[in-house]
């Protein structure tokens, strides 16, 4: 007759049971040792690229851009002909120059940019964030 009444779901008792042996289940991963990955060599360095576009001179646009493509090889190529399309005359009949210069001169676009500069100012944060990371990893 005990048994009958202790497994029933609305005694308060095998509700407390239940309660307690869930705690306790979720505690077992709690206090597992970290490993000290503080030897591990991981330089990361972030690069600013909207930084550098946005402070390309535009009096001699063409030459910015040149040297921006030179700076970021890859992400260049991508951000550019991919994500901006600069390079297809169907996107930007007027050329890539005036195109991506329309893009960094428009106010909507200038006002973003200068959100993100004010709440993103450094990224060291993330970059030792990043660092751990790798350091795991390896």
């Amino acid at each position: 007759m005990f048994r009958k009444h202790l497994i029933n779901v609305k005694n308060p008792l095998f509700l407390l049971l239940i309660l307690i042996a869930l705690t306790q289940a979720c505690e077992c991963g709690k206090g597992k040792d970290i490993p000290d990955v503080s030897s591990v060599e991981a330089d990361v360095e972030i690069k600013r690229f909207e930084q550098d576009l946005f402070n390309a001179d535009t009096l001699n646009f063409g030459a910015a851009l040149r040297t921006l493509e030179q700076q970021y090889p890859e992400f260049g190529d991508i951000f550019f002909n991919q994500i901006m399309g600069a390079k297809d005359p169907r996107i930007a009949p007027q050329g890539a120059e005036e195109y991506i210069k329309g893009f960094i001169t428009d106010e909507r676009v200038r006002k973003l940019y200068d959100t993100v500069q004010v709440v993103y100012p450094d990224l060291e944060w993330f970059e030792k964030d990043i660092e751990q990371a790798i350091r795991f990893y390896r």
